[in-house]
């Protein structure tokens, strides 16, 4: 009979173990990202696609008008992201250059007062390492974008899969002594019925925060204010 680890050695495994999945996940970013992005359109989607079939449309035709608005926003996205990235990336170096500038006025408006920063946090603080960082966002999101039959693919198969979600999901769950079939109709319910209204809500919630970022990018004179909107929402 093997001894019980002890709460040290279950920690280190655990810790091990976690290590492994996130490095697991990092290697499969490549798949991985794609298939949340397909999940995460297919649950918005979703109520829209269920009130269009209780409108009377077939599902078929339901589902090929929810993917064709899928497609079209996708598109305006693709367009978006890639012309704001191109003009971005060539107007970079100017704005380095004069956040660097602004970086320095600052800098000299302190001493001028009697606030000295050490030479060391100087070196730490790079200002322009923000706009590194920007642009390597929305790299990965235009890499994510060229993915976009493998995401559409993606998204028909779980919409067209999404109607007996939920019959599946209880017959799963009845065949086990623990969760009677009337409690797992129950449970697979209240688990769909949250799940979209948290998306939904999350949804609503971001495109709120993007409108509300664009228009005071807008308002202060902020470059590409609607890229900066859309990155707000999609993050």
């Amino acid at each position: 009979m093997t001894q019980s680890l002890s709460p040290a050695s279950r920690a280190i495994v655990v810790s091990a173990a976690l290590v492994i999945v996130i490095a697991g996940m990092k290697y499969a970013a490549p798949l991985l990202v794609p298939f949340l992005l397909s999940a995460f359109i297919a649950v918005i989607c979703f109520p829209l696609m269920s009130l269009l079939q209780q409108k009377g449309l077939p599902k078929g035709l339901s589902l090929t008008l929810v993917m064709l608005l899928v497609v079209f926003v996708g598109v305006g996205l693709t367009f978006l992201i890639g012309s704001s990235l191109t003009d971005f990336s060539r107007t970079l170096p100017e704005y380095q250059q004069k956040i660097t500038a602004e970086w320095g006025e600052m800098l000299h408006w302190l001493d001028d007062h009697g606030i000295s920063i050490a030479d060391s946090i100087k070196e730490i603080v790079d200002p322009t390492a923000a706009l590194g960082l920007v642009s390597s966002i929305l790299i990965g999101f235009g890499s994510v974008l060229t993915n976009s039959f493998l995401i559409i693919l993606t998204v028909v198969f779980i919409l067209s899969e999404a109607a007996g979600f939920t019959q599946k999901f209880t017959s799963v769950n009845s065949t086990g002594a623990e969760l009677p079939r009337p409690d797992a109709q129950v449970l697979s319910h209240v688990f769909v019925t949250k799940l979209r209204s948290y998306m939904s809500m999350k949804t609503l919630i971001s495109m709120m925060t993007g409108v509300l970022i664009a228009i005071a990018m807008w308002l202060i004179g902020v470059d590409y204010p609607v890229l900066w909107g859309v990155l707000a929402f999609m993050l």
